[in-house]
C-alpha cells in the first residue's frame, strides 16, 4: 500500500506519459482524420453530443468497426472521498479544482447494439466510463464492475481497459516553461479482473499518486479517469417482441492493506474482503435499455 507523496507506486497499466512528442504532421492528421469518422458515424447512430465528448477514441473505434448503434446511457454524479484515514496519516491539501463537500465522481454506463446480420443473436456494446476529481492518500489496486441481467454472456475476448491521471506541476517556479497540468497514461488494456458467466465483469487499475515529465520535474496526481467496455450476446427468439435489459456499474477505491475480490450477483458487482470497510464504492451507475427480438 502506498500513500500519497512517497515514493511512486509502478501502474499494472504501464502507464505512459501524455507529454508533447515529435511526429509528423501526417500522423497527426491521420489521427485526427479516424476520430473525426469515428464522430461523424456516432452522430448518425444516434448517439448523443455529451457522450461522443466522453468516450475514448479505443471506445469509438470498437462501435465504428461492430457498426453498433446507440441504444441507451445513464450518468450518474455522486460524491466518493476516502472515509477511514488512519489517525496518523496526514492527508495533503485538496488540490482537486472541485471541492470535497460537492459531487466528485461522474460515471456513465452506455449500451449500444451490434449488427451481426441473421445469427439469431442480440449482442450489444456495454461501457463504463469514469472520472474522480480527487487526491487520495492511498494509491493501490482499485477495482470497477459491470453487472446485467437477461443472461447475456460476456465474450470475454472482447474485454478491455484503460486509466489516465492529470496532475499539477509541483514546482512552477523552478520550472517556468513547463505546463501547469499534465496528463499520464491513457494506454489500453486488454482483459479483465474478474469475471463471472451471464453476470458480470471488472477491471483492477493502479492509481497513481504523481508522475514525473522529463525537464519539468514531478506533478501531483489530484484527477483520475478509466474505462472498461466487453460485448454481451444472447439468442433472441425472432418473435419481434420488446425486451428490456439492465445493468449497473461500480468503482471501489481502496484503503488500508485489506485484500479484496471483486464479485457479481443479479444485484451487481459487490467486493468481497475480509475487513469491509476498507473498500469505498461510488454511488451505483444504473442503467435499462429496451431492445427488439430481431436480426440485426
Amino acid at each position: 500500500m502506498t500513500l500519497k507523496h512517497s515514493s511512486l507506486k509502478k501502474s499494472i497499466l504501464s502507464v505512459s506519459l501524455a507529454l508533447a512528442v515529435s511526429i509528423s504532421g501526417s500522423t497527426v492528421f491521420a489521427a485526427e482524420s479516424s476520430l473525426s469518422k469515428y464522430d461523424s458515424y456516432m452522430m448518425k447512430a444516434g448517439y448523443p453530443e455529451e457522450l461522443i465528448q466522453v468516450l475514448n477514441e479505443e471506445q469509438k473505434a470498437e462501435i465504428f468497426e461492430l457498426k453498433a448503434v446507440y441504444a441507451g446511457h445513464k450518468k450518474v454524479t455522486g460524491k466518493l472521498i476516502e472515509a477511514n484515514v488512519p489517525n496518523n496519516s496526514k492527508k495533503p491539501a485538496q488540490t482537486s479544482p472541485e471541492p470535497q463537500s460537492l459531487s466528485n465522481f461522474n460515471q456513465y454506463i452506455t449500451s449500444s447494439r451490434v449488427s451481426v446480420g441473421g445469427t439469431g443473436f442480440a449482442e450489444f456494446i456495454l461501457s463504463y466510463n469514469w472520472n474522480w476529481a480527487y487526491d487520495p492518500i492511498f494509491t493501490a489496486e482499485d477495482k470497477f464492475g459491470l453487472a446485467w441481467t437477461d443472461d447475456f454472456d460476456a465474450i470475454s475476448s472482447s474485454a478491455r481497459y484503460g486509466y489516465s491521471s492529470e496532475g499539477w506541476q509541483e514546482r512552477p517556479i523552478t520550472y517556468p516553461n513547463c505546463q501547469g497540468r499534465l496528463t499520464s497514461g491513457g494506454s489500453t488494456q486488454y482483459g479483465y479482473d474478474a469475471y463471472s458467466p451471464g453476470t458480470g465483469i471488472g477491471w483492477a487499475v493502479n492509481l497513481i499518486s504523481g508522475f514525473s515529465a522529463p525537464g519539468c520535474g514531478n506533478y501531483t496526481t489530484d484527477k483520475h479517469s478509466g474505462w472498461g467496455q466487453v460485448q454481451i450476446r444472447k439468442a433472441h427468439n425472432n418473435s419481434g417482441n420488446a425486451d428490456s435489459t439492465s445493468a449497473k456499474a461500480t468503482y471501489f477505491h481502496r484503503e488500508l492493506s485489506s485484500e479484496g475480490e471483486l464479485q457479481f450477483s443479479k444485484t451487481g458487482p459487490a467486493v468481497t474482503i475480509t475487513n469491509k470497510w476498507s473498500y469505498d464504492a461510488s454511488p451505483d451507475a444504473g442503467h435499462n435499455w429496451t431492445w427488439y427480438h430481431v436480426n440485426f
